[in-house]
């Protein structure tokens, strides 16, 4: 083995070998002897050099491993054949590290390593170093619309049936990190850690999905495990459609979309490592400046290449923190960081006292990376998800019950929704299990045509054939996506471990939920979706017939302001021809002009006086001529 592949290999896999004695001793890598024991140093990396020297080439097989102890009434098992590795090695000859102690039942871990040898560490370096056994899997999805399972496009993110391997970074030169520490007395997390054997510790593992075009994409864990386990047995990971409806994933997306997101290939991660680091005014201090020097024989190309390793892993554990203080293991990053009032985020005086040399955990000796740093850049992603939400497109629906259709058929009705995207959101009807759609059963618009994009604050509809009967119906969701503005999409996955065995020797373990971003050269790509309960849906309520507007009332005519009281009307002053004398008010006079003599219209006034004079007479001469003929005749 040539001398640069020795120092890039065992600059990764001595930590290992410290992590290693760690795992069963947690107080063993800061013993008492002194600091001096605890740093990695030349003399503790050459204690490998026999092992990694020897060079014994890939393990076929299976490594049996010592019994476990009589207490323990069970068998270590099988250290299994190296999992998938896509070809993904980094510039460095693709160092290797190794982790901590293998398995014993449910994950226990096996005191009986307790005094691991450089040959046992060579044997699992180079058993990360085998071909990969796992057939490959389907490509990442595009990040524009949605795909559906056939038998003409291979499955990918966020199809059911997208499986990509899933491992740890052990096989990229990233041993996990234990971050152990003891519970204060008063104000805990509340947790047992009986998975621990009581000893609290936070277990990093470097989460990687290998896509089918060898792409690495880092993913995070959802939960502090309570357990020991590593996806190192030929994992894959499933989407997980329940994840956009975990608690808080706007605070984790948030966190990955400031924090470390890693990148295609190996000088992706590291730009994008060290643009967070930047963006959160990081300053390191590299765990190995001590000893890896010019001075110690190493090149300043072998320095720079392991200072990329750590920034990586900074960057890596930054966000991850980061990620469980918005999850499940708030209960335990909340003793870490404190919130101010104003919205800052600062370390807990519980956190500084870690690195306290006489009464701390030891984290001032480091790890796989500088404590402090990763710890700084955890607060500064959590205040930044406190006050600012990182916005990735949000599609909803909203359900308004079914209507009957002329022809029996059925509409399921839903008004789509979307925050924080732009355009159309397109559409896709599913079945929970996956299963083909039945027929007949299609989205349409309003207007009754087969759809697959809505404007938001439009409607969609499930139709359902008539004759149909809903109950005999598989379980339905309406999925929607939308395009944002920021780059790289969230994807949630679903991992099951196989770490542990049953009673018959078979591999087990229990599922995980992981979280990261995906299609990081493309614009963000949200989904969302609801499920479809056709029995529960109530009958879309009859838009009501919008009301005539009422006919303006007229209105009434002002009344002429009177002129003051109006003279009575005298009989004698009619005359036959109906014409009115009226006799002008004072007021009036004084007011017109007038000098208060009565009006005259029609018929002069005097004339009408002379005409009453002459009627008169006329009647009085002809009574006088009556009464003299009667006096004659009688």
């Amino acid at each position: 083995m040539s001398k640069v592949t020795w120092k890039s290999r065992t600059a990764v896999s001595a930590i290992g070998v410290l992590t290693l004695a760690a795992t069963v001793s947690p107080t063993a890598a800061f013993a008492a002897d002194g600091a001096d024991d605890a740093h990695l140093t030349p003399e503790s990396v050459a204690a490998v050099e026999a092992a990694l020297e020897a060079d014994p080439g890939p393990v076929a097989g299976p490594v049996e491993q010592p019994d476990a102890t009589p207490e323990s009434g069970s068998v270590a098992p099988e250290v299994p054949s190296a999992p998938a590795t896509d070809d993904v090695s980094s510039p460095d000859s693709g160092p290797v590290g190794t982790d901590e102690t293998l398995t014993g039942t449910s994950g226990d871990a096996d005191e009986s390593l307790g005094d691991a040898s450089p040959d046992a560490e060579a044997t699992l370096v180079e058993e990360h170093d085998t071909e990969s056994t796992v057939p490959p899997t389907s490509a990442p999805a595009a990040a524009s619309a949605p795909v559906t399972a056939s038998d003409t496009m291979p499955a990918s993110y966020p199809d059911p049936s997208y499986a990509p391997h899933w491992h740890d970074g052990g096989e990229h030169g990233f041993p996990c990190d234990y971050w152990y520490f003891t519970e204060p007395e008063d104000g805990g997390s509340g947790r047992d850690w009986a998975g621990w054997y009581g000893q609290p510790q936070l277990h990093i593992l470097h989460h990687e999905i290998v896509h089918e075009d060898g792409s690495t994409q880092m993913v995070y864990d959802r939960d502090i495990a309570d357990y020991w386990y590593h996806a190192w047995n030929g994992e894959t990971a499933s989407p997980d459609a329940d994840g956009i409806h975990w608690s808080n994933t706007a605070g984790q997306q948030t966190v990955l979309g400031n924090g470390f997101k890693g990148g295609v290939d190996w000088d992706a991660r590291v730009a994008d490592a060290r643009a967070f680091l930047e963006r959160a005014g990081l300053t390191i201090a590299y765990p190995d400046s001590e000893w890896m020097t010019e001075e110690n024989g190493y090149t300043p190309e072998e320095i720079a290449a392991s200072h990329e390793r750590y920034d990586e892993f900074i960057a890596y554990e930054a966000t991850q923190f980061a990620v469980w203080y918005f999850s499940t293991g708030h209960d335990v990053m909340g003793l870490f960081f404190v919130v101010g009032e104003d919205g800052s985020v600062s370390l807990s005086d519980y956190a500084l006292q870690q690195f306290d040399a006489e009464t701390g955990s030891g984290w001032q000796y480091n790890g796989m990376s500088d404590r402090l740093a990763t710890l700084h850049g955890a607060a500064w992603l959590i205040e930044q998800a406190i006050n600012t939400t990182w916005i990735a497109p949000q599609p909803g629906f909203v359900s308004h019950g079914y209507v009957g259709n002329e022809d029996g058929s059925t509409d399921f009705g839903f008004t789509v929704t979307l925050v924080g995207g732009a355009g159309d959101v397109n559409v896709e009807l599913r079945t929970t299990d996956g299963s083909a759609l039945p027929a007949g059963v299609v989205l349409v618009d309003s207007a009754g045509r087969p759809v697959t994009t809505i404007t938001p604050g439009q409607k969609v509809f499930v139709r359902v054939p008539a004759g149909t009967d809903v109950a005999t119906l598989p379980a339905l969701q309406i999925w929607g996506s939308a395009e944002g503005t920021e780059q790289g999409s969230p994807h949630f996955y679903k991992g099951r471990d196989n770490s542990g065995y049953d009673d018959e020797g078979n591999l087990t373990g229990n599922d995980h939920f992981l979280i990261g971003f995906g299609n990081l050269d493309q614009k963000t790509v949200a989904w969302d979706w609801a499920a479809i309960d056709f029995a529960a849906l109530p009958p879309a309520p009859v838009d009501p017939v919008d009301p005539v507007d009422p006919v303006d009332p007229v209105d009434p005519v002002t009344p002429l302001a009177p002129t003051g009281p109006t003279d009575p009307i005298s009989a004698d002053l009619a005359d036959p021809a109906g014409t009115v004398l009226v006799a002008a008010s004072p007021e009036t006079a004084a007011a017109t002009g007038l000098d208060g003599s009565l009006a005259e219209t029609g018929t002069s006034a005097g004339v009408l006086v002379a005409t009453f004079l002459v009627l008169v007479g006329a009647g009085g001469a002809l009574t006088l001529v009556s009464r003299r003929r009667r006096g004659a005749e009688s």
